[in-house]
């Protein structure tokens, strides 16, 4: 059984009162202005705290689409973070940390359980040892990758600044993984090493490189969302470490909006942002970083992606390249601009490395024959 509280946090002085079941089949019932409180489902109270939900009578109905339960935090995962503290191996801990996330699929992770499985992370990243083992990365991204698909539980972080501060950090510790798993191996080879780790919505390469003076460039290529390119006559004559990613920001393609992610609206662009962002990072350094007289190219693939509701191919008209700027949080085009773009692919040409993605305008749709389209 679990208890409740309510409290007034508003002046609201219509009288009125909501009811709504949430997504895990917990009826919550408040008067207009209230924030209810109730305990965290069972086997998620590790946070020692509780769930709440505003009754916004401006709306008539509890806000946001779900209650908060950033402070839920699933029972098991105290038991990881003291495995951490002790003497066992970093690649044992990761792979406790995966199986039991793949246990608490079932039940759906709280957004509490996404904060603590990503301070867990950090962690284990700090403390990595020096071994070289496939087991370790493959169970950080395989992890993150069902992080990322938890919708529920990020609808359940009601803090945006929160919630967005916690994907960044997800997505540099991607990089941090990627970069560390070709550091243990340089140490055992020559620099060219090269390898992709492939799970659902998350792929990441690490490869590491010699400089070259040539004017080509190479590419990072993901099967399903696209491509990423950097000029190679940019490298310093070093052992270079690269990290590619491709990260889902939505489980759907037909959904509007990430649950993850801010919409683009926020920061005046028009339109919905694309399924995927693709990323790129060089020895670890920070997210963007402008590379002089050069120009990285993304290729962002979207076939089948423009049916509308009878069936007719639609594209936008004019899709814009953007990144996610993992220091502020933010969506900017900044720096990048569309190349070209067809109802397959949009090719987008950026002056800095970072977090890239498309935003698809759908007001401005034009049928896939439009001739607008060839011109």
């Amino acid at each position: 059984s679990s208890s409740s509280s309510t409290e007034n946090t508003s002046t609201f002085t219509e009288t009125g009162n909501c009811t709504k079941l949430d997504s895990r089949g917990m009826l919550w019932t408040a008067n207009y202005g209230q924030t209810i409180y109730k305990d965290c489902p069972e086997g998620y109270d590790g946070g020692n705290g509780s769930a709440y939900w505003y009754c916004d009578g401006s709306i008539g109905d509890f806000y946001p689409d779900e209650p908060d339960r950033s402070n839920c935090v699933a029972d098991w995962l105290q038991e990881i973070l003291n495995m951490i503290d002790s003497e066992v191996s970093t690649e044992q801990v990761s792979e406790a940390l995966a199986i039991e996330l793949n246990k608490d699929v079932g039940r759906s992770i709280t957004g509490g359980s996404i904060t603590e499985v990503k301070n867990a992370i950090e962690r284990l990243l700090h403390k990595r040892s020096s071994v070289r083992k496939d087991g370790f990365i493959e169970n950080i991204i395989n992890s993150t990758d069902i992080i990322f698909q938890s919708s529920l539980g990020w609808k359940e972080i009601s803090d945006k600044a929160m919630k967005h501060k916690i994907a960044s950090d997800y997505l540099n510790n991607l990089d941090l993984a990627g970069f560390i798993w070709v550091q243990e191996m340089i140490r055992e080879s020559e620099c060219n090493i090269e390898k992709t780790f492939n799970a659902e919505s998350v792929s990441l390469t690490s490869r590491s490189v010699k400089g070259t003076t040539t004017d080509e460039s190479f590419c990072f290529l993901f099967e399903t969302s696209g491509s990423i390119c950097y000029p190679q006559a940019e490298l310093e004559e070093v052992c270079n470490v690269f990290v590619a990613t491709s990260v889902q920001t939505k489980k759907e393609i037909s959904s509007k909006d990430s649950v993850i992610f801010p919409t683009v609206q926020q920061f005046n662009m028009k339109g919905v942002l694309g399924q995927t962002l693709i990323g790129l990072t060089i020895n670890n350094n920070t997210r963007i970083s402008n590379i002089s007289g050069a120009e990285v190219s993304i290729i962002f693939k979207h076939e089948d992606l423009y049916n509308d509701s009878e069936g007719c191919l639609l594209v936008p008209r004019s899709p814009t390249c953007t990144y996610w700027n993992t220091e502020t949080t933010s969506w900017s085009g900044e720096g990048c601009e569309v190349i070209s773009y067809s109802p397959e692919e949009t090719v987008c040409s950026c002056n800095h490395l970072t977090n890239f993605g498309i935003v698809l305008d759908w007001e401005d749709k034009a049928p896939a024959n439009d001739y607008a389209l060839d011109i």
